[in-house]
C-alpha cells in the first residue's frame, strides 16, 4: 500500500469518529496561507504537503457541512 494511501486511510478514520462541530473547531484553528499545519500534521500522523493539506481540509469541511460531499 502506497503512503498517501495509508495517510488517507488514516485521515478518514480519525474524522469519522469526529463531531461536526469538532471539525469546524479545527477548521477555525487552521493558520492560513501556510503548509506548516500542526494540526493537520496530526491527523496524518506526521506528514504535510499541499496536496495532503488540501485533502484534509476538504474531508473536513464536508464532515462540518460547510461543503458537499460529491
Amino acid at each position: 500500500m502506497t503512503t498517501m494511501a495509508t495517510i488517507n486511510r488514516r485521515v478518514a478514520a480519525k474524522i469519522s469518529r469526529m463531531t461536526a462541530n469538532e471539525a469546524k473547531a479545527l477548521i477555525a484553528a487552521l493558520e492560513p496561507k501556510t503548509i506548516e499545519q500542526p494540526i493537520i500534521r496530526e491527523l496524518t500522523g506526521g506528514y504535510a504537503s499541499q496536496s495532503i493539506n488540501a485533502t484534509v481540509i476538504r474531508r473536513l469541511a464536508v464532515k462540518s457541512g460547510y461543503v458537499k460531499n460529491l
